[in-house]
C-alpha cells in the first residue's frame, strides 16, 4: 500500500474480495460549500463520489498511519491527518447528500475457504461416534463386559445374602 500524497508505503497481507461492501458514500455528496485549509491534502480526493471501497484497513495498520493533526468543523465530518493524507470521518448532514436515503452499514465477509473450513468442522463434530474395532479389540471388550457383569451379579448376590436373602 502506498500513499498518493506522501512517500509512505507499507507491505500488507490482504484478503482480496470481489466487493467489500456497498458503494461508499451511497450517493454523491455536495461539497461545494465545504472549505478546508489550503495545506490539507486528502488521501482520497474523490471521497464525495459514490464509488466502490478500495481497501478496508484493519486496526493494526490504522493506528500505524495516524498522525498529529485533527480538524473539527461544525456540521461537517472530522478531518484526521494520516500517513496517507487527510481522511474524513463522521456524520454528514442530509442537506449535503444529493439523493438522500436512510443508510445502514454492515460488514460480512465470507470466503469459500472459510466456509469450507466451517463445514469440515461441523462434519467432524457431528460424526457418528461408533468405534470400529479389530477382532482382537472386540473380543477384549466382550470379555470385559462379561467379567464386569459377572462381578456386578456376584456382588448383588452377596449383598442380597448379607441382607437375609431379600430381593
Amino acid at each position: 500500500m502506498s500513499s498518493l500524497t506522501t512517500s509512505y508505503t507499507s507491505i500488507l497481507n490482504c484478503l482480496v474480495l470481489p466487493r467489500i461492501n456497498s458503494n461508499m458514500p451511497m450517493s454523491d455528496i455536495d461539497t461545494s460549500t465545504w472549505e478546508f485549509p489550503t495545506d490539507v491534502k486528502l488521501a482520497d480526493k474523490d471521497f464525495y463520489k459514490c464509488a466502490p471501497i478500495d481497501i478496508l484497513l484493519g486496526v493494526e495498520i490504522f493506528f500505524e498511519i495516524l498522525m498529529q493533526g485533527r480538524c473539527d468543523f461544525k456540521g461537517l465530518p472530522v478531518l484526521q491527518n494520516t500517513k496517507l493524507g487527510y481522511i474524513l470521518s463522521g456524520k454528514i448532514h442530509q442537506c449535503y447528500v444529493k439523493k438522500y436515503k436512510k443508510q445502514c452499514h454492515s460488514l460480512f465477509i465470507q470466503t469459500d475457504s472459510l466456509n469450507h473450513l466451517l463445514e469440515r468442522f461441523w462434519s467432524i463434530e457431528e460424526m457418528n461416534n461408533k468405534v470400529i474395532m479389530t477382532p482382537e479389540e472386540r473380543a477384549c471388550e466382550e470379555h470385559f463386559q462379561q467379567q464386569t457383569l459377572s462381578r456386578v451379579e456376584y456382588n448383588a448376590k452377596c449383598t442380597n445374602e448379607e441382607n437375609g436373602g431379600e430381593d
